[in-house]
This record gives C-alpha cells, sequence and structure tokens, in this order.
C-alpha cells in the first residue's frame, strides 16, 4: 500500500468536503432550519461526524481506483469523472 497515495486521496476527497460545507453552512440557519422533518430525523449534531467519514470513504474508494494504475483506461475515465 502506497500511504502517501492514501493520504492524499482522502485530504482531498476531505478538502471538497470543507469546501461544500463554508458554502452551504450559512443556509443551515434560515431553509434547513425552517423544513418541517420527521421525527425519526437524526440530531443536528451528527451530521459532521457522518459528512467526514462519507468523505474519509470516498478518498479510500479513491485510492482504490488509482491503485489499480493510471495506465489503465477505466481508472483515468473513473477519476475524472469523480473529479468532476
Amino acid at each position: 500500500m502506497e500511504i502517501k497515495k492514501l493520504v492524499f486521496a482522502v485530504v482531498v476527497c476531505q478538502l471538497a468536503g470543507v469546501l461544500g460545507s463554508l458554502l452551504t453552512s450559512p443556509q443551515i440557519p434560515t431553509w434547513y432550519a425552517t423544513l418541517q422533518k420527521p421525527g425519526f430525523s437524526p440530531p443536528n449534531w451528527l451530521f459532521a461526524p457522518v459528512w467526514i467519514i462519507l468523505f474519509a470513504l470516498m478518498g479510500i474508494s479513491t485510492y482504490l481506483v488509482w491503485n489499480k494504475g493510471l495506465g489503465n483506461r477505466e481508472v483515468k475515465i473513473s477519476l475524472f469523472i469523480f473529479g468532476i
């Protein structure tokens, strides 16, 4: 396993999550807080750890695809589509 590639993939995905958070967090007190949510909706404090785990798993998945080799056409296409 190439630990540098794994760390890079996870960090890039986490940075994408941070960017998305910066763009959407100003909207939380306005429209999201006013939504009528069902009784089974998770508490607000749970969203941050779940998103962090989700983006970490996306980074691990990216690493697993990347590790197949950039010489592989399908790997290049997959990473390109994921990057978009």
